[in-house]
């Protein structure tokens, strides 16, 4: 394994499961401890880790990387609004993607018996809500459960999605801005975000309108890649005139 193949690996696993210890981290990269003192302290000196006694754990976490069931509740009204106008983009036969998070969650429940249309996506509760109703066909990529958003990530994900053709995506993300395009902060969602962007024609982003003009950490897609932007009416002005600006379609709700 390349350095920095190890490096990400390290990274996503401390992201997936908390305070790790550097025996632990040997063993799953296939290296010396005495490697991984050495890629933890790169890490630590990079930001992406916290050295620890023994091991590491991962940074704080920043906006937009709070807790699933914590954001279920927030700007509800307002996502419900921005999932009716994604299935409104939605056509029967259609294979669409859905990204993990509750605005996408939202879209699940809308979706929730359609015919005739198969939905992919590595969220698990919105697999869970579609199975409720199951008219539709549902795919749920495996690979290491993240738990803070309920999804799956990491090596086996992003080479799942990779072997993927959709018509649809619609993409959450936690922050959006012009210049810097979209950004998230935990790289191992930033990288399933890119394999699913590659795997669809159209891809749509859904994202209230406080999430424009926030940058967070790791930048995943350039505005240019998206064909429009699903978004509340709240969202600041000058935001959505430079969003405009590079082509990209925004729909308000």
């Amino acid at each position: 394994m390349l350095m920095v193949d190890r490096l990400r690996r390290i990274v996503e696993l401390l992201r997936t499961h908390g305070s790790l210890s550097v025996a632990f981290l040997a063993g799953e990269t296939g290296v010396t401890e005495q490697t991984i003192r050495r890629d933890l302290d790169r890490l630590a000196a990079q930001g992406q880790v916290i050295r620890s006694h023994g091991g590491a754990t991962p940074p704080p976490s920043e906006p937009g990387d709070d807790c699933f069931t914590a954001r279920l509740s927030q700007a509800a009204d307002a996502k419900r609004r921005i999932a009716m106008a994604a299935v409104a983009l939605v056509r029967p036969g259609e294979h669409i993607m859905l990204d993990a998070g509750t605005t996408t969650l939202a879209i699940a429940r809308l979706l929730a018996g359609h015919d005739r249309i198969k939905v992919i996506t590595n969220s698990v509760p919105v697999a869970t809500e579609m199975a409720q109703r199951p008219a539709s066909d549902i795919v749920l990529i495996g690979g290491e459960l993240r738990v803070s958003t309920l999804s799956t990530v990491g090596p086996m994900a992003r080479e799942s999605f990779g072997r993927l053709h959709v018509q649809k995506l619609f993409l959450a993300a936690s922050g959006i801005d012009a210049e810097r395009g979209f950004t998230n902060s935990n790289l191992a969602e930033a990288e399933i975000k890119q394999a699913m962007i590659a795997a669809a024609e159209e891809v749509y982003a859904v994202a209230d309108g406080s999430k424009l003009g926030r940058v967070l950490l790791y930048s995943f897609a350039a505005i240019e890649q998206v064909k429009a932007l699903i978004t509340t009416a709240n969202a600041p002005h000058e935001a959505l005139e430079a969003i405009r600006m590079r082509n990209v379609d925004v729909i308000l709700v």
